[in-house]
């Protein structure tokens, strides 16, 4: 996360934090009516509602893990792992419905 240091000396990840209340007035704080849901088909045949889509989740998690350690990542490079063959290749995507969707996207 690059920071302009004239705008601020906090990182992006600083001082996001805040104690959810359960008092009244802060009630329209935490609302989101708008929150896009994805209804997910689980194996047995049961629906799943999720806030995040899969690929959402994936691209989450991917972020995670190359973000530098000092934002709570675990900075490794997928890139840099399968350069030095620590990874042979990286496929984050197991539901193979939402592989055709993002192939036939690209």
């Amino acid at each position: 996360f690059g920071v302009d240091k004239d705008q601020t000396k906090y990182n992006p990840t600083e001082y996001i934090y805040g104690p959810y209340s359960i008092n009244d007035d802060f009630q329209d704080i935490y609302e989101n009516v708008d929150v896009v849901q994805s209804t997910e088909q689980k194996e047995d045949g049961t629906k799943e509602t999720r806030i995040f889509r899969g690929v959402d989740r994936i691209k989450l998690m991917m972020d995670i893990i190359a973000a530098k350690e000092h934002d709570g990542g675990a900075e490794l490079s997928f890139a840099t792992m399968k350069n030095e063959k620590a990874l042979t290749a990286f496929f984050p995507i197991h539901d193979y419905e939402e592989l055709w969707q993002l192939e036939r996207a690209w």
